[in-house]
């Protein structure tokens, strides 16, 4: 071979290794998939990022408004955005001889909360006016809904003045919206009752006939109040502000008590007549009933003027005994009747009163008849009838059921005077009783 062709041979071969030894370009493929921890979309978010790329050798990642801004790792940890808005992710992947970009933009909202206060005007009395203060963040959009209130439902960030006249408790909701979430919140308003007046009235416990001096019961029955004035003129007011007082009349005549409340917002009155009649000085009690010794626990025997009733063995005490102004006695058939002093029922083989009174009686007096009992509306007569002088001198003057009505003439131990009327003798075996009315004096007169 001559020298021509043994340097073309060379040079053949020195391009057929060249070629041989000439590296392949391998192609680029940038690319990357974002994931927004649980989806929140709030700030703070947090971001997860999968390098998807192929073909590269090496990386660069920009993370605009984020923590870090920057990496070159494959993989890079969790970025970390706390300010909303919207906001760039570069990625920028390379080799020997290739360079390729991807860029991929996040929205980011702002925190949401949702929360509010309220302030009541004057009082939490019907109606209640309500004022509401937004204390929400993050929104963009606002619904509320006031449950029984006027108006029942609003759109926006800052409503009217909300109205609840029902008495109860009436929830509000709050809903706040940005793009993507929604934030809750609900309280409660609680609304009293209206302001009503009326108030209820009674005498007092020795005072059910209506005479003159009386005591008088007063209890107001309002509801939404917080302040009571009594008004009554010609009477004595024990407290006028309390919800329960009492009232004195010392005189006769037509009385207006007036009831007036308030709760703050509005004031409310209520009137009422009552009369004092004239003082009779009188007890009239109708329709007793006195049992015979065999029912003395059963219908009962011990008459108390304290009381204005009978009372029966089993309840008398170191209490009621002192009050007890006579005791019946009678067997059965009514055979034998009488009333007797109550320190003296020992005598008749009843058990004794404990802390018994003398009392003075005339089992058949001729000093007073029916009629006059059924006419009598004062103390006059009684005033005028010397029952202690002439009292039975022993326990053998008896009635029988014979004689209807009877009537019997007392004095008790304190001096006051009076009548007992029977009006009927009941056969009822050991349980037989007698029916009858009681005329007394409240107070002594005289000697």
């Amino acid at each position: 071979m001559n020298k021509l062709g043994r340097n073309l041979f060379k040079a053949v071969i020195w391009l057929l290794l060249y070629a041989c030894y000439q590296e392949t370009p391998v192609r680029i493929n940038a690319d990357f998939d974002v994931e927004i921890t649980g989806n929140d979309y709030s700030v703070p978010v947090t971001v997860h990022l999968m390098n998807k790329s192929t073909g590269a050798d090496l990386y660069e990642w920009t993370f605009e408004g984020g923590d870090p801004l920057k990496s070159n790792k494959v993989n890079p940890e969790e970025v970390v955005y706390k300010e909303p808005g919207t906001y760039t992710i570069r990625l920028e992947a390379w080799n020997t001889t290739e360079r390729k970009v991807k860029e991929l933009t996040v929205s980011l909202d702002s925190a949401i909360g949702a929360g509010f206060t309220y302030t009541v005007a004057i009082n939490n009395f019907s109606p209640v006016e309500v004022t509401l203060i937004n204390c929400s963040y993050g929104g963009t959009r606002y619904r509320w809904e006031f449950i029984g209130g006027q108006p029942e439902t609003y759109e926006g960030k800052n409503p009217p003045v909300i109205v609840f006249t029902e008495p109860g408790l009436h929830p509000v909701h709050l809903q706040v919206f940005n793009t993507r979430e929604r934030a809750e919140f609900t309280d409660t308003i609680r609304v009293l009752p209206a302001l009503a007046v009326d108030f209820e009235w009674w005498p007092g416990k020795d005072d059910y006939d209506m005479e003159a001096p009386l005591v008088i019961e007063l209890a107001a029955r309002c509801t939404g109040v917080l302040s009571y004035l009594w008004k009554a003129e010609g009477g004595r007011i024990e407290n006028d502000t309390l919800a329960d007082t009492r009232i004195y009349f010392d005189k006769p005549g037509e009385y207006r008590v007036e009831l007036k409340a308030a709760n703050g917002k509005e004031t409310k009155s209520v009137s009422k007549e009552i009369k004092v009649l004239e003082n009779s000085n009188l007890y009239i009690i109708q329709d007793l009933k006195f049992g015979i010794t065999t029912a003395l626990n059963t219908v009962g025997g011990y008459f108390s003027s304290e009381t204005r009733s009978v009372l029966k063995m089993k309840e008398l005490t170191p209490v009621t005994g002192p009050t007890i102004d006579f005791v019946f006695w009678g067997l059965a058939d009514f055979d034998q009747c009488c009333f007797l002093s109550p320190d003296l029922v020992g005598l008749k083989a009843l058990p004794d009163i404990p802390g018994a009174a003398h009392s003075w009686f005339i089992n058949n007096p001729d000093a007073l008849t029916a009629g006059q009992f059924d006419v009598m509306e004062n103390d006059e007569l009684l005033k005028r009838l010397l029952i202690r002088e002439n009292c039975d001198k022993d326990l053998n003057s008896y009635f029988t059921g014979n004689d209807v009505p009877h009537l019997v003439l007392f004095e008790t131990g304190d001096y006051r005077k009076g009548v007992i009327k029977i009006k009927q003798f009941v056969q009822a075996g050991s349980n037989s009783y007698i029916l009858a009315d009681v005329k007394i004096q409240k107070e002594r007169t005289g000697n």
